[in-house]
């Protein structure tokens, strides 16, 4: 029931929303990815009560054969949607006071006639003059929430009953931690399958990042280099310093989710060209040689010149792989330390690639941790400050992406061992 049908657009006003909704980010096929594939629902509404757009999740989560059907059907929210009589207009009012709300719970019916619960994220968009234009937001399923916390109410009130006083309170308090570790683990689990989407919502808003953190990171390029004369006084050099990390940082990690948001929704565009894996190898290392040294880590590499080392895939990308694995490793690395790469004939029509260190290592059962999204484990150095956790899946899913195999060798305190298996 979940595809993606074409949008009506019969109206010349529809039309133009449709364009503002469609120019909200730099790139518009990724957003239009996003919004078609996310796994929770979207919609943009007007604000006498009329669906503009919705995505398939938000169709199929009201019972609807596709979006053109929703739409076509769906016509009077307030009457059509809501059970109780007034819900929208609250829904409405509250958006024009404040511009934005979250979590607006209400009941609605499906097409079939049952009844669902559904908790509504939302906010107003309004013309060049300040006057609001439509709605915009995203609906959850939440009804079995509410189910569990029917239970809990009617279990509560029952126990009162059934107890004396002080006996009900302790046994309350028991039953109590019960069903919320029952309704966490509920949470979790629905938490994990809501990953990938507030992933792929927050990457569409990154975009609106990108321009003023460019130029907080140009201008203070800027400053550094005192391109308009020098600094005064100099303290704030430290400070153009921080600025300068900080919005680095900030926008490495915008790439990062974007990058997890196109593999994940499978919208990676792979320029597949004959790569000679050695020569960007060795590309990388001279990359990273600096920060090597910067470190105290020795770089080795151990490459079997007799070997064949060209393979189809995206240059870009391998690179990127490369210098993710290199960087973690000597990042992970205490000073004195060694990072080795070897590249070798693993077996016919394999490459095998390694990047060996020194550091610090992981434990075995911390392994799965770094390989998911956002995982983070303790590593106990100092020096390194904390990541955001999505380096190496990125580089394990880039490998895939590739025909490829990613796997992990490593023991707490004895360094760890990233070996690849590339088609050749």
């Amino acid at each position: 029931m979940n595809r993606p049908c074409a949008i009506n657009k019969s109206t010349d006003t529809t039309a133009v929303l449709i364009e503002k909704f469609s120019t909200m980010t730099d790139d518009r096929d990724t957003f239009r990815d996003i919004f078609e594939n996310a796994n929770i629902g979207i919609f943009q509404s007007t604000i006498q009560g009329r669906y503009i757009r919705a995505n398939p999740t938000l169709a199929d989560m009201y019972g609807y054969e596709c979006v053109d059907d929703m739409l076509e059907v769906l016509t009077d929210i307030s009457h059509q949607l809501y059970v109780e009589d007034g819900r929208r207009d609250a829904f409405t009012q509250k958006l024009i006071e404040t511009g934005a709300i979250e979590n607006f719970e209400s009941q609605v019916y499906c097409r079939d006639g049952t009844v669902i619960w559904i908790s509504e994220t939302a906010r107003v968009v309004a013309t060049s003059g300040g006057r609001a234009a439509y709605f915009e937001g995203f609906v959850k399923n939440v009804s079995e929430r509410k189910r569990l916390e029917a239970q809990v109410s009617k279990f509560t009130q029952e126990l009162e009953q059934r107890v004396q006083k002080r006996t009900s309170e302790l046994l309350l308090e028991i039953e109590r931690r019960r069903l919320a570790e029952l309704s966490l683990k509920a949470a979790l689990n629905e938490a994990q399958s809501a990953t990938e989407a507030k992933s792929q919502f927050l990457a569409s808003m990154s975009h609106e990042l990108r321009t003023p953190l460019n130029a907080i990171i140009g201008f203070a390029d800027a400053i550094r280099t005192e391109l308009h004369g020098p600094i005064e006084p100099l303290e704030y050099a430290e400070y153009i310093d921080i600025i300068k990390g900080s919005g680095d940082h900030l926008l490495e990690l915008i790439n990062d989710v974007l990058d997890l948001s196109k593999i994940n929704s499978g919208t990676v565009d792979l320029r597949m060209v004959d790569v000679d894996v050695s020569e960007v190898m060795m590309g990388c290392l001279d990359l990273v040689g600096h920060r090597a040294a910067k470190a105290r880590v020795d770089l080795k590499h151990d490459i079997d010149e007799n070997v064949d080392t060209v393979m189809r895939g995206d240059a870009r990308r391998i690179k990127q792989v490369f210098l993710n694995l290199l960087s973690n490793a000597i990042k992970f690395t205490p000073p004195n330390g060694t990072v080795t790469v070897c590249i070798w004939d693993e077996a016919p029509g394999l490459l095998g690639v390694s990047i060996k260190d020194t550091g610090v290592g992981i434990a075995a059962e911390d392994i799965p941790k770094v390989l998911s999204e956002y995982g983070q484990v303790e590593h106990g150095l100092e020096h390194v400050g904390e990541g955001t956790g999505l380096g190496i899946p990125i580089t394990k899913k880039l490998v895939e992406l590739h025909g490829g195999v990613l796997s992990i060798d490593s023991k707490a305190g004895a360094g760890t061992t990233v070996s690849l298996s590339l088609p050749v």
